[in-house]
């Protein structure tokens, strides 16, 4: 017995269906394909744009963290100064090592100036100007931060030079 199914085969036909079928599979993959491949598209252009976001605020960052890193190396000693708490026993004898007859008086503090702790005047006297420029460029070394407010009032007596002006003494409390 001889197979004679493949004598039967309608080869029109049998290729009508073929390209048939690989159409309607065709049609179907990209139907399917199609919106899945726009999501996709949409997806990656959303990602690069977030990278390019993400990348320039690195960037951001990375500048604002050198720069802080600049300034804390820069402000090293101040920032040590302003960590330390004021002592005006202290302070009254670094200030006699410059000056004669120190009086220190306290004023009134501005509420609203942050970290600013103590505002006091300094009378005194001195022999020469030249005393009143070393203690202020020794003041920079002192281990509490202060700042020499104005005015600052240098009056010529007998036999040597009136001086009088506020100080401002900024620190962190501890406390808190």
């Amino acid at each position: 017995m001889k197979d004679k199914s493949f004598e039967e085969i309608n080869i029109l036909k049998l290729l009508v269906y073929s390209l048939s079928f690989i159409t309607i599979c065709t049609g179907l993959i990209l139907f399917l394909l199609l919106p899945i491949l726009k999501e996709y598209k949409e997806i990656i252009i959303k990602e690069s744009i977030q990278n390019s976001q993400l990348l320039s605020t690195n960037k951001e960052l990375k500048a604002s963290e050198d720069k802080l890193n600049l300034l804390r190396k820069e402000n090293h000693t101040s920032l040590e100064q302003f960590k330390h708490q004021f002592d005006i026993q202290n302070f009254t004898n670094f200030v006699k090592n410059y000056f004669q007859n120190v009086e220190i008086k306290s004023l009134d503090i501005n509420q609203s100036t942050p970290y600013l702790k103590n505002h006091l005047l300094i009378q005194a006297n001195i022999k020469n100007p030249r005393v009143l420029y070393n203690f202020i460029d020794n003041l920079k070394q002192y281990k509490n931060l202060i700042q020499i407010d104005y005015p600052l009032i240098l009056k010529a007596e007998d036999k040597d030079i009136a001086v009088s002006f506020p100080i401002k003494i900024y620190y962190i409390d501890s406390k808190k």
